[in-house]
C-alpha cells in the first residue's frame, strides 16, 4: 500500500457526464450510409487548386519536402466559404469540456463519431462524412505517398473539436496510438488571427544521437481560417500547440476541428523510458575534513530550524505525512541574497534540459559559477554532509547518493509527467526562489501523483522548502509556466536515494491499517443503518 499524501481536492477535476448515445442505424440504414460515402466525391469540396491532378502532385511533393518531418498546411481548403463558416456556427453551440493536465490545457467536445449531436447540426454532419469518405482517405493515400508503400486508410472515424483560450497549450508529443495514421486540424480561428495570438502548430527536430527524441523547433504553422494541416504519425512526427496569447469571447477563441485517419498497417516504436534518454546521475555526499563557514547550518537556516524542539517537532509530522512545507527556512537575509544572485545570472550559466516531450528548462551549470557567490557556497552546502544529516534527523530516513539540480523555469517552461522513473523510492527535497504572491494559475505548481490520482500539489512560495517521501509508483510534474507569471521561478531539487526502514518507529505503514479500520467502520454503520 502507498502511502497517501494529503490529497489537493481542488484539483480534482469533476465528473463528466456522458454524451447521449447514437441510435444505432437499422441493417438496411447502415447500407444506405455505406452508399452515399461511397458516392461522396472529395473534389466537389475542395479548392480547385488542390483537387486537380497538376494540384495533388504539387501537394505529394511538398508533402514530402516539408522539414523536419513530411506535412502539409493548405489554405483556403474548402471552396465554399459560406459551407466552412457554418460549420464553425455549430461548433459554437457544442458543450465543451475542459482538460487540464500536465501535457496540455484547453476546451474539447466529446467525439464527434460518438456523439448523437453532430447528427442534428447539418454542416458538421457533412464535413464529417466528407474527411471520411473513400474520396477523402483516396486522396490523403496520394498526396501522403501510402499508396506506394501498400498502406491503406480505413473508414474508422476520430474526430473532436477544440477550443484553446488565452494560456492553453498542447506541449510536445507524437500522437502516439495503436493504428493512427494521419492526424489532422482544420481551423476555424477568427480571419484576423495573427502571429501574436499564438496557438501555432510546432514542429520539432529530433535528434538521431539522443534515440531520435525531440530537442528543438523545426517548423511552424500559423493558423489561419478554412486551413487544413496534416502529417503522418512516425516515431518522429513530435509536435505541439503553442500557447495561445489572445484574450477574447468564445467567438474569437482558436478553434479547430482535429482527428485521425486509420490504418491497420502498424508503426513499430522503440520503447525508451527516461532513464534511456536522460537519467539522473546520483553521487556521494560530499565530506570535508575542516568545513568553512558556510557549511554550517546555523550559516543558512533561519533560527527557529536550527533549534532542537523545532527539528524534533518537524521529524513527528513528516513521519506521520510523509511530506511537509516548512516556510522562512532561510534567514531572510540569505534568501534575499540567493535570489537576487539567481536572478542576475546569464543566459550562458544555464544548460538546457531534453528532451521536448519530457522536460523543458533551464538547469544550473555550477561550474560556471562564481566561487566566492553565496549562490556557490548553498550549492555547496546543499550537497554536504552536513545538511544530508540535517535531513536525515527530522525525516529519520536513511540517504545513501544524492542528485542536485539548479533549476530555471521561464514562461513556456515545464517537466511533464514521464520526466521521473517510477521503479523508485526517493526523498525529494525542493527548495523554491519565486516572486511572491504567486497564483496557481500561473503554473510551475509540482504536483505527485500515481496511477489513479493526484496525491499533493505544490506552490511556488518563497523561501520554503518542501520535503516530500516519493514512493515507487508515484510520479512528478511541473505544470507549464504561462505567459502571465510575474517572473521566473528558480529551485533547487535534492533527490535522495533512500528506503523505508524495517521497524521504524515512525508511522510509514499506518496508512494502509488506517484504511482497512475506515472500511470495517463503514460496513459497521452500513449493517447499523
Amino acid at each position: 500500500m502507498k502511502r497517501k499524501i494529503e490529497k489537493n481536492q481542488a484539483m480534482k477535476r469533476k465528473q463528466q457526464k456522458k454524451a447521449k448515445a447514437v441510435p444505432k442505424r437499422t441493417a438496411e440504414e447502415e447500407k444506405a450510409y455505406q452508399e452515399y460515402l461511397q458516392n461522396l466525391n472529395l473534389m466537389d469540396h475542395l479548392n480547385a487548386e488542390y483537387s486537380s491532378e497538376e494540384g495533388v502532385q504539387k501537394a505529394k511533393k511538398t508533402f514530402g519536402e516539408n522539414k523536419p518531418f513530411p506535412y502539409l498546411h493548405l489554405k483556403n481548403f474548402f471552396k465554399d466559404l459560406e459551407f466552412v463558416k457554418d460549420v464553425k456556427q455549430e461548433t459554437l453551440a457544442l458543450k465543451y469540456w475542459e482538460k487540464n493536465n500536465d501535457l496540455y490545457h484547453f476546451l474539447q467536445t466529446k467525439d464527434l463519431q460518438k456523439n448523437a449531436i453532430v447528427e442534428e447540426n447539418e454542416h458538421l454532419r457533412k464535413l464529417r462524412d466528407v474527411l471520411y469518405s473513400p474520396s477523402f482517405r483516396g486522396w490523403l493515400e496520394e498526396v501522403c505517398s501510402l499508396k506506394e508503400r501498400g498502406i491503406k486508410l480505413n473508414p474508422s472515424i476520430d474526430m473532436f473539436v477544440s477550443c484553446y483560450r488565452d494560456t492553453h497549450h498542447l506541449l510536445c508529443h507524437d500522437d502516439e496510438l495503436e493504428k493512427r495514421r494521419i492526424a489532422y486540424i482544420i481551423y476555424l480561428v477568427p480571419e484576423d488571427w495573427s502571429e501574436a495570438d499564438g496557438g501555432h502548430l510546432d514542429l520539432y527536430n529530433c535528434d538521431p544521437k539522443q534515440m531520435d527524441q525531440p530537442v528543438s523547433i523545426g517548423g511552424s504553422v500559423l493558423p489561419s481560417f478554412n486551413s487544413i494541416s496534416f502529417f503522418e504519425v512516425s516515431t518522429i512526427s513530435y509536435h505541439r500547440v503553442r500557447e495561445v496569447l489572445r484574450a477574447i469571447d468564445m467567438e474569437e477563441d482558436r478553434i479547430a476541428i482535429t482527428g485521425w485517419l486509420y490504418s491497420d498497417t502498424l508503426v513499430e516504436r522503440p520503447d525508451y523510458t527516461i532513464e534511456d534518454i536522460a537519467p539522473l546521475t546520483y553521487e556521494e555526499v560530499s565530506t570535508v575534513e575542516t568545513p568553512a563557514a558556510h557549511l554550517d547550518v546555523a550559516y543558512w537556516l533561519g533560527e527557529s530550524y536550527v533549534k532542537e524542539d523545532i527539528r524534533k517537532a518537524v521529524n513527528e509530522q513528516f513521519c506521520n505525512e510523509s511530506s511537509i512545507e516548512l516556510r522562512s527556512f532561510l534567514s531572510a537575509q540569505k534568501f534575499d541574497t540567493l535570489y537576487e544572485e539567481f536572478k542576475s545570472l546569464k543566459e550562458d550559466q544555464f544548460d538546457f534540459t531534453i528532451p521536448a516531450n519530457r522536460r523543458h528548462f533551464l538547469r544550473l551549470n555550477s561550474e560556471k559559477l562564481e566561487k566566492s557567490s553565496e549562490l556557490s557556497k548553498f550549492y555547496e552546502f546543499a550537497k554536504s554532509q552536513v545538511f544530508v544529516d540535517y535531513l536525515k534527523e527530522i525525516t529519520s530516513l536513511p540517504i545513501k547518493k544524492i542528485n542536485l539540480q539548479g533549476r530555471r523555469f521561464r514562461p513556456g517552461d515545464y517537466a511533464l509527467v514521464q520526466n521521473t522513473p517510477v521503479d523508485e523510492v526517493r526523498l525529494d527535497v525542493l527548495f523554491r526562489l519565486c516572486p511572491k504572491d504567486w497564483d496557481f494559475d500561473f503554473g510551475a505548481g509540482v504536483t505527485y501523483m500515481d496511477e489513479e490520482e493526484e496525491l499533493l500539489s505544490i506552490l511556488p512560495e518563497p523561501n520554503t522548502i518542501s520535503i516530500v517521501l516519493r514512493d515507487t509508483g508515484v510520479q512528478t510534474f511541473v505544470k507549464y509556466v504561462t505567459h502571465h507569471a510575474p517572473g521566473d521561478v528558480y529551485d533547487f531539487l535534492l533527490t535522495c536515494e533512500t528506503e523505508i526502514p524495517e521497524g521504524s518507529e515512525g508511522d510509514w505503514d499506518d496508512d494502509e491499517e488506517g484504511e482497512e479500520g475506515e472500511e470495517e467502520g463503514a460496513e459497521e454503520a452500513e449493517e447499523e443503518e
